[in-house]
């Protein structure tokens, strides 16, 4: 199986930061360091992340288990 490094762009980990999801300070974060606000994806497993994401303009994927993120990752980008 790839690593998100292997597919992905940019893989931004708010832990490194030091801020929580959902702190607008993380997407803000983000957006500053991928020179955009759209075009960004979150995986989490939480819904008030996936929400707060969505809410700055962001498309989201609530990851509930490997094989279902899996899917939904190919049916939006396959």
């Amino acid at each position: 199986m790839l690593a998100a490094v292997d597919v992905f762009t940019h893989v931004l980990r708010s832990h490194e930061l030091g801020i929580a999801k959902p702190d607008p300070r993380v997407f803000e974060h983000a957006a500053q360091v991928l020179e955009t606000r759209g075009e960004i994806l979150l995986i989490d497993d939480s819904p008030q992340n996936c929400r707060a994401a969505e809410a700055h303009g962001w498309t989201s994927i609530e990851h509930h288990d490997n094989a279902s993120t899996i899917g939904e990752l190919r049916q939006r980008f396959d």
